[in-house]
């Protein structure tokens, strides 16, 4: 927040003078407050989130008795063809948290894929991480928006100096969000997620853009660019490692 405020206040100073600064620091806070009120609503609007039919779908089921289980609220659930394959959450503060899927994981009719992603994603939501991280993805978000906006009419020289800018803003949130994913998943299997890197494996890199940019920091399961050689080397080190430590309590 205070980067936010510095940065804009920085700016509105070199743009428009002295009094230049008071209007930057306005500009970040009505951007902070629009975050926090509509910045999760936008978000489903923009990639076109559609509320899942309890009718049609087992898997609601199935998050009706998840959530019921780990004493959480009305968690909604909501599907999308614009954003890449994964299992997405929205946390925000003063809206009901949701879960987005993938059309393709919705349409798998692996349930137990499904069990893996829902585990995962209201496990996220009870520890409560997801406030914080969401806010610092979309506020980043709408300072990077220039970069991909460049990017699209042919300037890329440009658009690399303006993300050199915002960089630090940056390194926070990459920081920020995956603390928040480690945090909540420390005490969670890491063998279970193999299944679902297996899955996304299948398919290709997504088209930067800043739809894509914001659902890669809300994903709950990222997708290594090495392939899954990492995953199994990391597998196998926790296999093991639990293998010493029964070894030593039966001797």
């Amino acid at each position: 927040m205070l980067f936010y405020f510095g940065l804009f206040g920085v700016l509105g100073f070199f743009i428009f003078g002295p009094l230049g600064e008071l209007y930057g620091l306005a500009l970040a806070a009505s951007l902070i407050i629009l975050t926090l009120l509509l910045g999760d609503r936008l978000y489903l609007v923009a990639i076109g989130a559609k509320e899942v039919d309890p009718r049609a779908h087992d898997i609601y089921f199935k998050l009706q008795n998840m959530s019921c289980i780990k004493s959480l609220s009305e968690v909604r659930l909501y599907r999308s063809h614009l954003i890449p394959v994964n299992t997405y959450c929205l946390d925000p503060i003063f809206n009901k948290p949701c879960i987005i899927l993938s059309d393709q994981f919705l349409e798998s009719n692996d349930e137990e894929l499904w069990d893996i992603c829902l585990i995962y994603s209201l496990t996220f939501l009870e520890k409560g991480f997801g406030k914080f991280s969401n806010i610092i993805t979309f506020l980043t978000s709408v300072l990077l928006a220039p970069t991909f906006a460049l990017n699209r009419i042919g300037l890329q020289k440009l658009s690399v100096l303006v993300y050199f800018v915002f960089l630090p803003m940056v390194f926070l949130k990459d920081y920020i969000c995956e603390a928040s994913l480690r945090e909540s998943f420390k005490e969670l299997e890491g063998e279970r997620s193999l299944r679902v890197t297996y899955y996304l494996e299948r398919f290709r890199p997504v088209p930067k853009t800043i739809i894509n940019s914001v659902a890669n920091d809300l994903s709950m399961f990222k997708k290594r660019d090495s392939g899954l050689w990492p995953s199994l080397l990391g597998s196998y080190a926790n296999i093991f490692n639990n293998y010493v430590k029964w070894h030593e309590r039966k001797n």
